[in-house]
C-alpha cells in the first residue's frame, strides 16, 4: 500500500467515525444554540463527503487529473509522497522513468488536485475541531492545537507541492536542495497524524465525560 494511503484512508475513516459519534439531529423547535451546533455538525459531514469524493475521483479515475492520471501517464511510476525519496540521485532517476508526459501530468497535479484535496481535508479538520470545541469543555491549549496542527500540515503539503513543481519545472537541471523533499514529505505526514490524534483524543475525552455525567 502506498505511503499516502496508509495515512489518508485511516484519516478519512476516523474522521467519519468521530463525526458520526457526535453529530446531533437538528430539530425544528430546538433551542438556537442546539440548532447552531447541529448546523456546524452537518457542515463537518458535508466537508467530509466532499473530501472523500475528491479522494476517490483523483486516486481511482485517471480523467480527473490526480494520482491515478499521473501514474497512467508515467508508466506506473509512483509519485513522491507515495514513496518518499531522500537523495537527489533517486529523485532524478525516478523522474527520468516518468517520461515527458508523466512529468507534465505530475507538474499539473501539484497545482490542481493536489491542492484541492488538501484544502478540502483542511476544512474538514478545522470544522471538526470547532465542533468538538463547542461540544465539550476543552482547554484553550487543546483548541489551539486543533487549529495549528491542521494548518501546519496544509502549509507543509503546499510547500512539498511547490518543491516538486520547481524540481519538475527545472528538469533536467538538478536543484541542489532536492534531497530536502523527503524530509518535507515526512513532516507533512507527521503533522497530519498529529492533527488526527489530537482530534481523536478530544473526541474520546468527550465520550468519557458523557459516560461519567
Amino acid at each position: 500500500m502506498p505511503t499516502e494511503h496508509i495515512f489518508y484512508i485511516p484519516t478519512v475513516f476516523l474522521l467519519g467515525m468521530i463525526a458520526g459519534r457526535f453529530l446531533p439531529i437538528p430539530r425544528r423547535h430546538a433551542a438556537t444554540a442546539a440548532r447552531s451546533e447541529a448546523i456546524l455538525g452537518w457542515s463537518v459531514v458535508s466537508a467530509l463527503l466532499v473530501t472523500v469524493s475528491i479522494f476517490v475521483l483523483t486516486h481511482l479515475f485517471a480523467p480527473f487529473g490526480g494520482v491515478h492520471a499521473v501514474s497512467s501517464a508515467a508508466h506506473g511510476q509512483a509519485v513522491f509522497d507515495q514513496h518518499p525519496v531522500f537523495s537527489a540521485s533517486e529523485i532524478y532517476s525516478r523522474l527520468e522513468l516518468f517520461g515527458a508526459a508523466g512529468r507534465d501530468a505530475y507538474q499539473a497535479m501539484t497545482y490542481t488536485s493536489d491542492v484541492l484535496f488538501p484544502a478540502s481535508l483542511l476544512l474538514t479538520l478545522l470544522l471538526l475541531g470547532a465542533y468538538l470545541s463547542r461540544k465539550g469543555s476543552l482547554s484553550s491549549g487543546v483548541r489551539g492545537w486543533m487549529a495549528v496542527l491542521p494548518i501546519g500540515w496544509f502549509v507543509a503539503d503546499i510547500s512539498e507541492n511547490t518543491m516538486i513543481y520547481r524540481i519538475l519545472d527545472a528538469y533536467p537541471e538538478h536543484m541542489t536542495w532536492a534531497p530536502a523533499l523527503g524530509a518535507a514529505t515526512v513532516i507533512k505526514f507527521a503533522l497530519l497524524l498529529s492533527s488526527v490524534l489530537v482530534l481523536a483524543a478530544s473526541a474520546w475525552g468527550g465520550i468519557k465525560t458523557k459516560s461519567i455525567v
